[in-house]
């Protein structure tokens, strides 16, 4: 498919009703700037080199220059490895490519932790090395090959170390005060002068991208020598996102998400005389088969709806689809559940759907373990939030 004007039925602008009019002029001048300095192949390309700004931002501002490049010039060279159930976006998944892995892997040494990053230990595992890997995940092992792995299924904020760690490599979701806090964490566990990787966001990521660059920079200076490696994470693109893209206008599977690394000496180790930030927990992840459905953590009326449907789309949306993966959609603002299917949806009857939920939860999500009206609810979110393999 051809980034094309949105005029021409091609990309979905509907994102200029809501997005902040500052941060957008913000990367248009930065797409504008790219195509006039030099060609690119395709809005891959386009947003690797646009600080971390989304394609269907990045393909409507080339659309203004008449530029019509293709949304993917070619197949991805590795293929991404399917992992089930599928990656939820309301918890924030991501992973690196097995290249990524694989150059991290081999930058640090002996006894590594890997903080959020499962991916990474699954390739130590491969390599027959020593990994520690910290997740809240409930589908670690589902996922990950992490047979010799030592696995903590928790929430870092939650986690407490045992020994001292070599090295950490960490990738925490990109907001604070998770940035702050997993940074402390890692140097807690990592011996002085110990290595520690994570991302460094681009400064087109979101609106405070930039400011936020600048705040984990100085934290990091805080605890030792820092080294900015541009361009150096690469990431999957996870199916929801595919999805998400497909929607808003662009077919596109090749990781176009990059991420400078910062290389972080331990040299003055965080002390543990403080408590860390709690986890806030916003989503909790239910398996549906292949899919994830994540319900928002809320306080839930104990009514039954008068309607006979189970769920319903968001407030002002025409459907359930989402376009795009950002928490500031008024989509995701407004969604009692978000899927792996990145669709979206309001809830009409909490109690049949905590129901149906605690039933499928006692099976690993198995939907053969329902009948009557439960299997009626599991096919109305089957097909209202295309929960099809």
């Amino acid at each position: 498919m051809q980034a094309r004007k949105s005029a021409a039925g091609g990309i979905d602008s509907s994102f200029l009703a809501w997005e902040d009019p500052a941060y957008l002029e913000r990367i248009k001048h930065r797409v504008h700037r790219v195509l006039r300095d030099k060609p690119v192949s395709d809005v891959v390309e386009l947003a690797r080199l646009s600080g971390g700004a989304y394609p269907q931002y990045v393909g409507h501002f080339a659309n203004e220059l008449d530029a019509t490049i293709p949304a993917q010039a070619s197949a991805p060279v590795v293929p991404t490895r399917a992992r089930f159930p599928l990656p939820s976006p309301a918890s924030g998944e991501w992973y690196f490519t097995r290249d990524t892995n694989t150059a991290l892997v081999e930058m640090v040494a002996d006894d590594v932790l890997c903080l959020g990053t499962p991916s990474v230990a699954e390739r130590l595992v491969e390599a027959g090395r020593m990994a520690t890997v910290v997740d809240n995940s409930r589908f670690l092992s589902d996922r990950f090959n992490l047979s010799s792995a030592e696995v903590f299924h928790s929430a870092v904020e939650d986690w407490s170390y045992t020994r001292v760690f070599d090295s950490a490599i960490l990738d925490p979701p990109w907001y604070f005060p998770a940035l702050d806090t997993w940074l402390e964490a890692a140097s807690r566990a990592v011996r002085t002068g110990g290595l520690i990787c994570f991302p460094l966001p681009g400064y087109l990521t979101r609106p405070g991208a930039s400011e936020d660059r600048i705040r984990i920079l100085s934290t990091a200076e805080r605890i030792g020598t820092v080294e900015v490696v541009p361009d150096a994470l690469d990431y999957e693109v996870p199916r929801y996102e595919k999805i998400a893209l497909a929607t808003g206008g662009l077919q596109i599977s090749a990781p176009w998400r990059v991420a400078d690394m910062i290389r972080l000496r331990n040299e003055r180790p965080r002390p543990d005389d403080n408590t860390l930030a709690p986890f806030p927990g916003s989503w909790t992840d239910h398996r549906v088969g292949e899919h994830v459905i994540s319900v928002r953590n809320q306080s839930q009326p104990a009514r039954h709806s008068r309607s006979r449907s189970l769920i319903s789309p968001t407030p002002g949306a025409a459907n359930y689809r989402l376009n795009s993966v950002s928490r500031r959609n008024p989509q995701v603002k407004k969604a009692d559940i978000w899927t792996s299917a990145s669709t979206a949806a309001s809830v009409d009857d909490w109690p049949r759907l905590t129901d149906l939920l605690a039933r499928l939860s006692a099976t690993d999500g198995n939907p053969l373990s329902l009948d009557g009206s439960m299997l009626e609810d599991l096919q109305e979110l089957g097909t209202k939030l295309e929960l099809q393999p």
